[in-house]
């Protein structure tokens, strides 16, 4: 619990992202541990409740750092990191377009309940992301991503309405 203490106090000064990557070496949360955590016990608890402290470009840079190394972890902190709609909403946008689409069925579960279903949906079909990901969250979406994009109003010239 001191180290978390420690490492909280640490990430309250307003830390840039480069100082962030730095503290998490010389904290208890390295990459190599946190690879490790499944999101169910104590010690997940305690960073949950350390990471809601942090401010919201901290919580967000502290999720990124973590994503390539854990991202089902990552994704888990996501839910208990209280974003804001607005913030939440361009962290998602980027997954999107960074993650490989092996996550894709993962982001479905956390992210749909966090921004609603027809939001999740709506946002990732006006993204751009890989063919790959398009396939594999239209796959696992059960080709909802496909309905989405033909539900989307087609915009019409003005000189389409006048004929």
């Amino acid at each position: 619990m001191e180290i978390i203490l420690r490492a909280a106090g640490l990430l309250r000064a307003h830390l840039s992202r480069r100082k962030l990557n730095i503290i998490m070496k010389t904290t208890a949360f390295t990459h190599e541990q946190l690879a490790k955590l499944t999101g169910t016990n104590q010690i997940e608890s305690n960073l949950r409740k350390w990471l809601i402290s942090l401010s919201v470009e901290e919580r967000i840079a502290f999720i990124s750092e973590l994503w390539p190394t854990n991202f089902l972890l990552a994704l888990k902190l996501t839910q208990a990191a209280q974003l804001p709609r607005k913030e939440m909403e361009e962290f998602f946008r980027s997954l999107l377009r960074k993650s490989h689409h092996n996550t894709a069925q993962e982001i479905i579960k956390r992210f749909t309940p966090m921004l609603g279903e027809k939001k999740f949906w709506r946002i990732a079909a006006q993204e751009e992301i890989t063919p790959t990901m398009r396939d594999f969250l239209n796959y696992y979406g059960r080709g909802r991503l496909d309905l989405e994009i033909t539900d989307q109003p087609q915009l019409m010239s003005p000189s389409d309405t006048q004929k």
